[in-house]
């Protein structure tokens, strides 16, 4: 299992599965591989509630880039709303979507 910091996110939309799509930035780069969707858990640092989520990258990120990826919650999750710069995130490196 490989724990990333959250430092900041976006929330960009909701897709037509009523997934909500973020990108999320850490402290440290990542590679999880272009075209790889991996299981994870978000996990709230304040209350310890962690909430099903899929991690990917649609591309590298570039030089210039502050290290981030990309991420699917259920919108019903809120995630929008209860995520925070200091939460954490949870990857199970070994279960592929």
């Amino acid at each position: 299992m490989i724990e990333f910091t959250i430092t900041d996110f976006d929330s960009l939309s909701v897709d037509g599965n009523d997934e909500r799509t973020f990108v999320v930035f850490t402290e440290q780069p990542i590679e999880l591989g272009l075209g790889r969707f991996l299981a994870a858990q978000v996990v709230l640092s304040e209350t310890k509630v962690s909430y099903p989520c899929i991690v990917y990258t649609p591309r590298p990120n570039g030089k210039l880039d502050p290290p981030h990826f990309h991420m699917k919650a259920k919108k019903s999750f809120d995630l929008d709303k209860l995520m925070s710069a200091g939460d954490f995130l949870l990857i199970e490196n070994e279960r592929l979507i």
